[in-house]
């Protein structure tokens, strides 16, 4: 039974070599597509990655921003860079005078007092717009100051505790004798949002944003890498459209969008560019004086 069983023949040999090879080939090339499909969206995804890291720090600054009161302090004329004047804590102004200001501030994280670098405070004046004051050296900065300042009379302001949190009364230089006891005071530094070029990601665009006070300059990098394309763009006025060049007078500039196209870290493969993911997205000061 051994020697009479029947082998393949050639031409079955040949033609199972053949559907072999057409099968993996096959295989190979959905192989290949997949790994190039992955590959364009994990391009894609870093490009959103960089864009969303940008706006999840940047919406809390922006927002902040006082509005038609020098809040916007510059803005380049190609949309690279803007510097603002950010709010970091609110209060009530309790006494003023030529030499000094005290005032009853809010609770506040302690966080943000700690990692911020105070350059200024600014009063509301009847008119509804709030004048600033820069502080020449560290020694201006806001200082404890007695609780009764504020709580005695005529003033009469009290120190407010929120969620386990205290208020402070704090002591600034200089002092405005034109300002009124009871308005509002916030105090402020300045912030830099800046397209630059890369640390993390050489030869690529990063986004820096840099504080800076009467006590010292911090600067980092919080997203990269970014397309030539991305920028800040303007509202101004009651235009329901952002321009690209921003009006002589920064008072009228009432929000901003957001130009974030980030780009992949590196090219697809089979591509002579990097991926681009286009994000924009528009952020209004909400800090009015209405």
């Amino acid at each position: 039974m051994t020697a009479g069983r029947r082998g393949f023949t050639l031409p079955e040999v040949l033609i199972g070599i053949t559907l072999l090879g057409v099968i993996g080939a096959a295989l190979v090339r959905l192989m290949v597509f997949q790994a190039r499909t992955f590959e364009e969206q994990q391009s894609g995804r870093e490009g959103r990655d960089a864009s969303r890291g940008a706006v999840n720090i940047m919406l809390s600054d922006l927002r902040m921003v006082q509005k038609d009161s020098g809040g916007l302090d510059t803005a380049s004329a190609d949309g690279s860079r803007i510097v603002l004047r950010v709010p970091v804590r609110f209060g009530l102004l309790c006494t003023v005078n030529a030499v000094d200001a005290t005032a009853s501030f809010l609770p506040v994280d302690s966080g943000v007092v700690a990692f911020s670098r105070p350059a200024g405070y600014a009063w509301r004046a009847a008119s509804g717009r709030y004048s600033y004051v820069n502080f020449v050296s560290a020694a201006d900065t806001p200082s404890t100051a007695a609780a009764s300042v504020c709580t005695s009379a005529p003033v009469n302001i009290s120190t407010i505790t929120m969620n386990g949190r205290s208020g402070s009364v704090m002591t600034m230089r200089p002092g405005t004798a034109v300002a009124t006891v009871g308005a509002p005071v916030f105090t402020w530094q300045w912030v830099t949002y800046e397209f630059a070029a890369s640390n993390f990601i050489p030869g690529q665009r990063g986004l820096w944003r840099t504080i800076r006070g009467a006590a010292g300059t911090q600067s980092e990098e919080i997203a990269a890498p970014f397309d030539a394309s991305a920028r800040f763009r303007y509202y101004v006025g009651a235009s329901a459209t952002s321009t690209a060049t921003p009006p002589t007078d920064l008072f009228l500039v009432r929000g901003l969008d957001l130009v974030l196209n980030g780009v992949s870290e590196r090219n697809p493969r089979n591509r002579a560019a990097r991926a681009v993911s286009e994000v924009t997205t528009a952020v209004f000061f909400e800090n009015t004086r209405q």
